[in-house]
């Protein structure tokens, strides 16, 4: 019994090859839509056999696993498959490349693969005796791993399926660490610095390759790349200052091992510093992620604030709770990154009826900044 089709296959057809009549645009977006990314290295693998390589290269650029150009490996695919929008000069529309063959598109990509596999050999040969696997390599397959789902998310962007997806609250899922979220941010930017050229508009190839968006939309899936890249950004940023800790005044373990508190919240893109943090501290601002109330606490003296179970110690009469009504993003960015001066005036501008903090620390509450 045959294998019945699916909706995509339906829709796009087969995979384009000699009797293929899809112009160069239907070709390119039929790669995009349907074809296996990770398959693209054999591609270039096989044209650089068609054409004579040496075959200890073919080998080696057909093992390559790092980022490779999708239009370009679709276009070698292509060749060797004798499509005609690409290889007959006499189909109607001509193929168009800009000005340049098929084998100038993709001779520079095939150079540049031998280079970095090249560079690759010295680098060995200055470190024989590494580990088998050593730690960067275990935050780059950890990296590799975790971004499969990122990836999954972007495709379904592109396919228009919306999804509420949370990318920081994936990662803090997931217990991510700040080196292997940054080296996930890594693996998506070769994709937007891509997407920023092909808005751009001056590379013909890339104009082909995504010929499937309009102007408008390309430009917005650009900006929704650099939206994660940010997102997994500040969530490594949130992750490094977890580390850091002042200098203890009083037994700062035993007196925070009840305290309960919000570790991070997705929807506002916050992490809570470490609680220890607290003790000692002459100024403590937190955020109740539920009732949207921002709080700033002031020591009563040198001592700084301390803490009880689930409340917080020895803060004065001047400290005060306010509900942020607009702009709460804003607020919180500012309280963040604001030095004193800023801070002494955060909670006149909220213009929201100031009440006295009961010092308590619950579920909801992010701890947002202590000094």
């Amino acid at each position: 019994m045959a294998r019945k089709k699916s909706i995509d296959e339906i829709h796009y057809g087969p995979e384009p090859d000699h009797e293929s009549v899809m112009d160069i645009h239907g070709c390119f977006n039929w790669y995009s839509y349907m074809s296996d990314r990770s398959k693209s290295a054999g591609w270039i693998a096989d044209w650089m056999e068609q054409k004579e390589y040496k075959s200890d290269w073919v080998d080696k650029v057909r093992k390559f696993q790092d980022y490779l150009p999708n239009s370009t490996a679709a276009l070698a695919r292509m060749d060797l498959r004798g499509v005609p929008c690409i290889t007959d000069p006499n189909y109607d529309p001509p193929p168009k490349l800009g000005g340049m063959t098929i084998a100038e598109k993709i001779e520079p990509l095939v150079d540049s693969i031998i280079r970095k596999i090249e560079t690759k050999k010295e680098k060995r040969k200055y470190n024989p005796k590494k580990p088998l696997v050593s730690i960067q390599e275990r935050m780059d397959n950890k990296a590799n791993e975790l971004s499969s789902e990122i990836d999954y998310y972007l495709d379904s962007y592109v396919d228009g399926v919306k999804s509420d997806f949370n990318v920081f609250g994936y990662l803090g899922d997931q217990q991510v660490s700040a080196p292997v979220a940054l080296r996930i941010a890594d693996i998506f930017r070769p994709t937007h610095a891509e997407l920023v050229e092909a808005v751009e508009g001056k590379d013909p190839q890339l104009k082909e390759g995504y010929s499937f968006f309009t102007k408008s939309k390309l430009r917005q899936y650009e900006q929704f790349v650099a939206t994660i890249i940010t997102s997994i950004e500040k969530y490594a940023e949130g992750k490094s200052k977890r580390k850091k800790r002042r200098k203890k005044i009083f037994s700062a373990e035993q007196q925070i091992k009840n305290l309960k508190y919000k570790w991070s919240d997705p929807d506002y893109e916050l992490t809570s510093i470490d609680p220890a943090q607290i003790v000692g501290c002459l100024e403590l601002w937190t955020f109740n992620a539920k009732t949207k109330e921002v709080t700033r606490y002031l020591a009563s003296d040198r001592g700084g604030i301390g803490v009880k179970g689930t409340t917080l110690q020895n803060y004065n009469g001047s400290s005060q709770s306010k509900k942020i009504g607009n702009k709460t993003e804003y607020y919180l960015d500012r309280i963040q990154k604001g030095g004193k001066i800023v801070l002494s005036r955060i909670l006149d501008e909220i213009k929201t009826k100031s009440v006295n903090p009961t010092g308590r620390i619950n579920k909801h509450t992010i701890l947002l900044k202590a000094i």
